[in-house]
């Protein structure tokens, strides 16, 4: 009887925390269509619950992969005549879609990595093409892209751009300097064109990062580089389909540690500005 007694107190026990923690959690639904689906449910993520994720493209070399979208996109059709208008290209895209839950009294998911991994998962059921890893080092998740379709459709390893190995001499270089100084290093050590495309330029300007850099990736350089501004900080390398080069955003999160499920980078946030424009 007295084990009966236990085992029916324990089932009791169980229910009461399972109904508090149902309580203290709600349920968000992620839906996105894009040309660049995994790149906008980062962003999603990003500014909903305002954590620390970097994404960084494939290339998309596949023609089963780009569409063309000058139709779309020109304002110039007029200026040539009909056909002849110099062709632009997007990635074809896909979609993602899930639920997922956030504890309620913060509005941010109890397990972010496991969220993000959730993602990667249902971008390779819903979108063709690249596959990613989610990777977590000093407070910072990064999604990286680990495979890719060749120009043949065979989806093949990726070495990702950001893991290259380079290296810095020290210098007396403003926060912005240091990063085109990295954007340099992997374009002459990747032998792939990398530029910056955006970023808080008055942020960057007025803060310092003069260290040197010995055989190390430019993953973990570019965090330390943005960790060193004492912001939240995070970015997106995108490549570019029509000009075959990637370009670095660097974006800031707002400073307020207030935040919601559908929390936006507030006023006080540096603005990005564009050193080139943005490509998508």
């Amino acid at each position: 009887m007295r084990i009966l007694r236990a085992l029916i107190l324990a089932g009791i026990a169980s229910v009461h925390v399972s109904a508090a923690h149902a309580a203290q959690v709600a349920e968000l639904s992620l839906s996105v269509q894009d040309p660049r689906p995994m790149e906008r449910a980062v962003d999603r993520i990003v500014k909903r619950h305002q954590l620390q994720v970097t994404y960084e493209d494939p290339p998309y070399i596949y023609s089963g992969d780009i569409r063309d979208v000058t139709t779309e996109v020109r304002r110039d059709l007029a200026n040539y005549p009909p056909g002849q208008a110099p062709k632009v290209f997007a990635p074809k895209g896909g979609s993602i879609k899930l639920r997922y839950s956030v504890l309620s009294a913060t509005s941010k998911p109890e397990q972010p990595v496991a969220l993000l991994r959730n993602i990667v998962r249902a971008h390779e059921v819903s979108a063709a093409g690249a596959t990613f890893d989610v990777r977590e080092s000093d407070g910072v998740i990064h999604v990286i892209p680990v495979s890719f379709r060749d120009a043949t459709g065979r989806l093949v390893p990726l070495s990702p751009v950001l893991d290259t190995v380079i290296s810095l001499p020290a210098a007396n270089r403003s926060t912005i300097e240091a990063l085109e100084a990295l954007c340099a290093a992997v374009t002459e050590s990747a032998k792939v064109q990398v530029g910056m495309f955006t970023a808080p330029i008055n942020l960057l300007s007025r803060n310092q990062f003069s260290e040197a850099v010995y055989n190390e990736t430019a993953r973990d350089v570019l965090t330390r580089i943005l960790k060193s501004t004492q912001r939240k900080l995070v970015w997106q390398l995108i490549y570019d389909v029509n000009t075959k080069l990637y370009g670095l955003n660097i974006q800031a999160l707002p400073e307020s540690t207030a935040n919601s499920a559908s929390a936006r980078p507030s006023s006080t946030s540096s603005p990005s500005s564009p050193i080139r424009p943005r490509q998508r």
